[in-house]
């Protein structure tokens, strides 16, 4: 998880040597093992290493190859494979360095080299999770890419003739071109709905991203263009001869994703005791190479109900990994808040951040590769929709093979999705959407037609999904959230130098999941816990899923009672929030979770301004 920064002046000045260095401060924390720049004329490159990986001792950047350079944070998967293409086409030198089909190739040389391939169809060649930029020369033009699913950020600001970019949002606010101005309706996204619903923009108006999936290009006298790369596919159902074909295939996929994403000697298990993040830890436990493991479990003990240490502990013992409980009925609402190193770039429900940043300073101090069970509910959500399709339909016979192959692998009935389809075909109701908050500035309101947003939002369109054999799947790895979700987790939010992988965001994974049988195969994640048979213990393989009894807020929620009472607010939250409508009414009816976005937002307009300092 290197840093990245850049300048490009498109108008031809050339860029300031000190300029890049100063934008590099922001990396610090990301990047430990080196800093390296270089400036040339117009166009200025930045790259902060943390080496997390067998060839990092290889990985100098920014790089060049011909008239291209690079700077990279990217892990790529089925390296082997893009290899066998490159070296066929390539000749054995770039510069002084030579092309290996090795793991001495660095992930920065095969994107180098894919560029120099595909050129801009490089992206269509490339699985992992990854950004970059790439400044051609010979063009004179600068190429950027975004992941499919936007497990790495990246930033950019266009303003008159300055274009800069990076991956941690702070660099970018370190330039003198770049303003501190709030953009009003990410702000508002964020009081309505916790996450900017625009994939595209940030909670700075001169700020943007770059959406997942996407690229970007620039050339010298003209305006960024972005393109769409590559889209959540929508292909048929699989349909395979023997039951076991489908847990044959999705074990050889499953296995393939931890392993690529553990090319190193240690790293983290970020394991609850559920069957997602269990799964990952028994997959890594394979993994044939010498490989130092230690899992990270936060547990109750007082507070609320909670049998995470219990079941974690269950499968840290049988897989033999050591583990280490962070116990959090302790952390209070608002702990270490005026710490500047606790402050996010973006406004975040954070009301719980210092328990968060513990628990990745816990897994830092242990390896600097940690892996995550995120996801996994996404990829295996029930099939809701399609109980009703198939009974409309009459397949009734389908539904029942279904129900007794989930009975023969897991001694239990299907019960996920029975209420809804009752429902669906009784009363025709729809759930209950999210309250619309009372608070929010009725200028505001008005002037950005807030209310029409929530309003949308609440019922999303679904006629992209149109086809899809696991429609509810489909819906749930499309939101915008994931990206905002890996973001958050991401070392320029933490501050800490740990890299967070999630195997079921492997794009082979997912698109295979997609096309699985949703009955019986996701249906109680009937599919993984047939894959785990004789790799996990039974009492956590078969575990039912139960929901979390609380998240931790409602056991604290006197903690933030009276808040308004002994704070003043921040002189611009009168600018999102009606501080008169704060108490009483409405208000004093709402979750407490919906009353700290308002706080959240609080605090960090109090300090937002010194984290560029």
């Amino acid at each position: 998880m290197s840093g990245i920064v850049g300048v490009f002046h498109t108008d031809g000045t050339p860029v300031a040597e000190g300029l890049v260095a100063r934008l590099m401060r922001a990396t610090e924390g990301r990047g430990p093992d080196g800093r390296r720049s270089w400036v040339l004329g117009p166009v200025g490159l930045g790259h902060a290493l943390l080496a997390t990986s067998f060839t990092s001792n290889r990985d100098v950047q920014p790089l060049r190859l011909g008239t291209t350079w690079i700077v990279a944070d990217a892990r790529l998967d089925a390296r082997s494979e893009l290899m066998a293409r490159l070296s066929r086409q390539l000749p054995r030198t770039q510069g002084d360095k030579e092309v290996q089909e090795s793991e001495a190739a660095t992930d920065a040389e095969l994107i180098l080299c894919a560029y120099r391939m595909w050129g801009e169809h490089c992206v269509e060649h490339l699985l992992g999770d990854f950004c970059f930029a790439i400044w051609d020369a010979s063009l004179g033009r600068l190429f950027c890419a975004r992941d499919h699913f936007g497990v790495k950020p990246f930033y950019y600001a266009h303003k008159h003739h300055v274009f800069v970019f990076g991956n941690t949002l702070n660099s970018l606010r370190l330039h003198p071109a770049v303003s501190n101005d709030l953009n009003e309706l990410a702000v508002a996204d964020f009081l309505l709905f916790e996450l900017n619903q625009d994939p595209t923009t940030t909670t700075f108006a001169d700020m943007r991203r770059l959406a997942p999936a996407h690229t970007l290009t620039l050339s010298a006298g003209a305006d960024p263009v972005t393109h769409r790369y590559w889209t959540l596919s929508i292909g048929a159902q699989h349909s395979y001869p023997r039951p076991h074909d489908y847990v044959d295939r999705f074990t050889e996929l499953f296995h393939v994703s931890v392993r690529d994403r553990l090319r190193t000697d240690r790293a983290a298990l970020l394991m609850s005791g559920g069957l997602d993040s269990s799964s990952i830890a028994a997959s890594a436990k394979r993994c044939a190479k010498p490989l130092a493991l230690r899992a990270h479990t936060m547990v109750y003990d007082r507070l609320m109900p909670d049998q995470e240490r219990h079941y974690a502990g269950l499968t840290a013992e049988f897989l033999g990994v050591p583990i280490h409980f962070l116990s959090v009925d302790d952390y209070s609402l608002f702990d270490r808040w005026e710490r500047p190193d606790l402050i996010r770039p973006e406004p975040t429900p954070g009301a719980l951040e210092a328990m968060e940043r513990d628990f990745f300073a816990a897994a830092a101090s242990s390896a600097r590769v940690a892996l995550s069970g995120d996801g996994g509910d996404a990829l295996q959500c029930p099939p809701q929709g399609q109980l009703l399709s198939l009974l409309k339909q009459g397949h009734l016979a389908t539904l029942m093979r279904g129900a007794a192959h989930l009975w023969r692998t897991t001694g239990r009935w299907p019960r996920i999705g029975l209420r809804y389809t009752a429902r669906q075909m009784t009363l025709g109701t729809k759930p209950r959407g999210l309250p619309y908050p009372a608070w929010i500035n009725p200028d505001l309101e008005r002037r950005l037609d807030l209310r029409l947003r929530w309003r949308q939002a609440q019922h999303p369109s679904s006629h992209e999904n149109a086809g899809c054999p696991r429609p509810e799947a489909y819906n749930f790895l499309a939101q915008p959230y994931w990206a905002f979700w890996f973001e958050m987790q991401d070392p320029g939010a933490t501050g800490e130098a740990l890299e967070i992988r999630y195997p079921f965001f492997d794009r082979r994974l997912v698109e295979f999941m997609l096309g699985v049988p949703a009955i019986p195969w996701c249906v109680e994640k009937n599919l993984l816990r047939v894959a785990m048979e004789g790799l996990l213990p039974d009492e956590v393989r078969l575990r039912p899923k139960t929901p979390l009894v609380s998240d931790g807020l409602r056991e604290r929620q006197d903690q933030a009672t009276g808040w308004w009472t002994r704070v003043a607010p921040a002189a611009d939250l009168a600018r999102f929030v009606d501080p008169t409508r704060i108490s009483g009414g409405q208000a004093a009816r709402e979750p407490l979770w919906l009353r700290l976005r308002v706080i959240s937002l609080d605090w960090w307009l109090r300090h937002f301004r010194a984290l560029t300092n």
